[in-house]
């Protein structure tokens, strides 16, 4: 069995093109958004939900606003808002 691992860096590549046909078994690992699906439509075998996570967590307590935390966030999970207080 031959092993072929088709990296990069940046969207739209074609990598997805690259395995057709044959004995080829697709695996994606792709956290970010795992599309592999729509290109071969395979059966479903099975469905679980999926959670990256480096573990980061801000204290409000000690956020200095400055806004490092968007830049550090691979997911983009991070949402900075600054809200005026209500009297």
């Amino acid at each position: 069995m031959k092993e072929i691992a088709v990296s990069c860096g940046r969207g739209g590549a074609g990598r997805k093109s690259i395995a057709a046909g044959g004995n080829a078994v697709p695996t994606e690992c792709d956290a970010h958004g795992a599309d592999l699906h729509t290109v071969l439509k395979p059966p479903i075998r099975s469905c679980e939900n999926f959670l990256y996570c480096r573990g980061v967590a801000v204290r409000e307590k000690d956020c200095a606003r400055c806004g490092a935390c968007l830049d550090g966030c691979q997911s983009s999970a991070v949402i900075f808002e600054v809200r005026e207080a209500v009297r």
